[in-house]
Formats: C-alpha cells, sequence, structure tokens
C-alpha cells in the first residue's frame, strides 16, 4: 500500500533504544517516503527500488506509558509512499545497544489504509504482575465514530479517554487519533481481566493493534515481553485455519521445545470447531461471541468452525 499509520505501545523498554518503522520496497522505481504526526513532518527520505529502509521515530510518550485508557490526539504517525510499499513496525528496534539490553521487543506487519475495516475483534493477552493488555484504534478520516463492546473477560478496563471501567464507549476520533485501551487488575494468578474479544465497531474504517506492555506465555512461566500484532478486521476472517507449530529454539540449545500457545475466538454465538487431526483437550465450541479458548500444543493440524 502507499498509506500506513505507525503506532507506539506500551512497553516497559527504556527510552534510549528505538521505535521504528522498516519499509520494504520491491517495486522496480525508488518510492519517496514522508512520515508526519499532526501537521507536523517527522521524515521525509527515498526507499531505493529493491531495498529494505529502516526509518526511527521519537516515542509517543504517552502511548508507550502504561495507566489510565486514553484518547491521544494526533497519536499515530502517518507514512506515505509514492509507491507500494510493505511497512512493519518494531517496538524497540534494537535488542542490544550501547552496552545495554532492552529484553522485551516485538514487531508487527502493518496493514495500509485501504484495507482497514469498520469491525475488529481484539486479540491481546489478560493482565498480570499489574501490565495491561491494550488495544489501539487509529483513525484515518476525522469524526470517525467508535463503539466498544467487551467481551466477557474484557469488563475490567483502566477507564479514560471516554472508555468506561466496564470497557464500553462510544468515542469521536479524528484522523491520526489514537484510543488507547487498557485492561485493569482484577484476579490472581491468571488474571481475569482480558481484553480479547472484545468488539470495535466504527462508521468510518480504522486501525486496531493488540498489545501488551510485557506478558508471561503462558501466564506463569518467566519472563515476560512485549507484545503487538495488527487485528485483522472480520472482513478478513475465515472458518478454516492450518496451525502450524515450527521448532523455535536455536540448535545448540537445550531441544526441550517450548509452548506454542493458539487462541481461537468466536465472534458469533454458539460457534462449533473441529480439528484434523483431533486435539485432545481442545474445545469444541465456543458459546458467546467474544469467548475464546487457548490451546497449548506442539502439532500441525486444521482448525474449522461453522
Amino acid at each position: 500500500g502507499c498509506e500506513y499509520y505507525p503506532t507506539v505501545t506500551p512497553n516497559v523498554v527504556g527510552d534510549n533504544f528505538s521505535f521504528a518503522v522498516v519499509v520494504s520496497n520491491v517495486s522496480d522505481q525508488d518510492a519517496t517516503i514522508t512520515i508526519t504526526r499532526g501537521g507536523n513532518q517527522v521524515v521525509q527520505q527515498v526507499a531505493p527500488k529493491n531495498t529494505v529502509q529502516v526509518i526511527t521515530l521519537p516515542w509517543v510518550a504517552t502511548l508507550k506509558q502504561t495507566g489510565a485508557s486514553k484518547l491521544v490526539v494526533d497519536g499515530a504517525y502517518r507514512l506515505r509512499s509514492t509507491q507500494p510499499v510493505t511497512v512493519y513496525q518494531y517496538n524497540p528496534l534494537e535488542y542490544q545497544k550501547a552496552g545495554s539490553f532492552s529484553y522485551t521487543n516485538d514487531a508487527s506487519l502493518l496493514m495500509p489504509t485501504n484495507v482497514w475495516g469498520q469491525e475488529t475483534v481484539v486479540v491481546t493477552r489478560n493482565t498480570l504482575n499489574g501490565l495491561p493488555g491494550v488495544y489501539a484504534v487509529v483513525a484515518r478520516a476525522d469524526n470517525t465514530k467508535v463503539e466498544l463492546t467487551p467481551s466477557a473477560t474484557g469488563k475490567i478496563v483502566s477507564a479514560g479517554g471516554g472508555v468506561a471501567a466496564n470497557g464500553t464507549g462510544v468515542v469521536m476520533l479524528g484522523e491520526g487519533d489514537v484510543l488507547q485501551v487498557l485492561s485493569a487488575a482484577g484476579g490472581g494468578g491468571p488474571d481475569i481481566s482480558d481484553l480479547t474479544g472484545t468488539r470495535v465497531v466504527s462508521d468510518k474504517p480504522v486501525q486496531v493493534i493488540g498489545a501488551h506492555a510485557c506478558s508471561y506465555v503462558p501466564y506463569n512461566i518467566t519472563a515476560c515481553d512485549h507484545l503487538e500484532e495488527f487485528n485483522l478486521p472480520l472482513d478478513n476472517l475465515a472458518k478454516d485455519y492450518i496451525v502450524s507449530t515450527p521448532f523455535v529454539k536455536a540448535p545448540n540449545q537445550n531441544p526441550q521445545i517450548k509452548a506454542r500457545m493458539v487462541r481461537v475466538i468466536a465472534t458469533t454465538d454458539a460457534t462449533t470447531i473441529t480439528y484434523d487431526p483431533p486435539q485432545p483437550g481442545a474445545p469444541a465450541a465456543l458459546a458467546k461471541a467474544g469467548d475464546y479458548a487457548e490451546i497449548q500444543t506442539d502439532k500441525d493440524f486444521k482448525i474449522s468452525a461453522n
């Protein structure tokens, strides 16, 4: 695409590390990349044909921090290109810098504005050790109305920005504004507050990124890492998926296979699920829209739903 909105999400990493976008230009022509925030130009540079360009950007401090949910005017960056490009965002870019380590980082593929949707089901993880799960909603047009319907587990929220403590809200966004919703503490062990399954409906297309400041996966196994991922709108979802669980440990490490966690989230009530081959202990049904199940696995299989 030619237009993207990179968006900072909460992370416990130090400010000496860099938020960045990576632009891949596989076209046969050079692309001019212009990045703005609000009315201010931040970067303009050329991404030559058949190259990958790393562009570091200033942190947006209010979005990097945890705390209350918030609406940040002009919180997102706007990236425009004169040629179609692929864009990733890194939070942070580096693992090691000037002798120190970030320890917690992740990246997400971004989707261009021409494929944004108007209805999205949030995917994130539960509050744990005081660190929240998060979703960020970004508008590409002024006067975008966003309505939030929390899932059964998404009703414990750190209120703010027009979002109530029960996770409900109707919020108006301008172009480039970010509505950042954070889960709150509300239980012990695997905290019951998990925004996964919350429905975001808007009258104009929006971007939704699911994230976590620093999560354990599984919840009781240290240590924590930042998570973030573009959440596909409902228009892009399907009834059949292939789950592939590649071996992720380096050859010189202990060959013990770490847990691979698969989340299955219902978009409608009375969703039935089958697995090929069968997966012992995996759920056969999800009762309500927004309900989810988590499967710990090291197998490859197909998931089908009605």
